[in-house]
């Protein structure tokens, strides 16, 4: 059985966005549905001195709001990138694994990027393969899928073979079973692990982007996203 897992590009996300990717064999990228404002599709946060903060991707607003995410602009008049470089240096600099997650962050922030897929999907790619994570990966543009919600997974599916479909629990919402049932296609729902890790004493900080688990613990990162005891 060939499972896979379908779900928005977000910019440097959160340690559950992580867990549920790499759930699968197969993971593909969403970034032909409509972009939303205020959202994680460009944004996310990290904790500097125990203050939950903000790390946001500026985009061209013009019609973005009736964008697909792989259509949406970054907006480089702002210098965003060494804006965020510098929160993340108060935040993290003295973790043991500064410099090489700021190595890792870096071509990102100093290259100018025109589309914002470029950099979430790349930063997330990134991760990836630091992590030694072997999964095979998709953009939903270059599938060429049609259907609206449900369907259009259904068809992503179809188009990968995927035959075992796992779901982000947020989905409950808009699809129906008998879709991929009816596909040949077992659905199942993820169920998020309340991950907590050690931050050189500091207390535990929730929800947090993967960032602040990379700063703190590099490469074994993986063993706490996996619930592996003794990482």
């Amino acid at each position: 059985m060939k499972s896979g897992v379908i779900s928005q590009p977000n910019y440097v996300p959160w340690l559950g966005y992580f867990q549920l990717i790499t759930a699968g064999d197969v993971f593909v990228y969403l970034d032909d549905v409509q972009f939303t404002y205020r959202d994680w599709r460009n944004r996310n946060v990290i904790a500097i001195d125990g203050v939950h903060t903000w790390l946001t991707i500026p985009v061209l607003k013009e019609n973005a709001s009736r964008k697909l995410i792989r259509d949406v602009l970054v907006d480089n008049s702002v210098d965003w990138g060494s804006r965020h470089l510098s929160m993340i240096t108060k935040a993290y600099r003295e973790c043991k694994h500064y410099d090489e997650i700021c190595c890792l962050l870096s071509p990102y922030f100093d290259k100018k990027h025109k589309w914002l897929v470029d950099v979430t999907i790349g930063l997330t790619q990134s991760m990836l393969e630091y992590l030694s994570e072997n999964l095979k990966t998709y953009r939903a543009s270059e599938l060429c899928a049609s259907g609206s919600a449900g369907e259009h997974l259904v068809q992503i599916c179809q188009k990968l073979n995927i035959d075992k479909y796992i779901s982000g629990p947020a989905a409950t919402s808009y699809i129906q079973k008998n879709m991929f049932s009816e596909a040949g296609i077992h659905l199942e729902y993820f169920t998020y692990k309340n991950t907590i890790y050690p931050r050189n004493g500091l207390e535990k900080a929730p929800n947090l982007s993967i960032i602040d688990l990379l700063m703190y613990h590099g490469k074994n990162s993986k063993y706490y996203l996996k619930d592996i005891q003794n990482a």
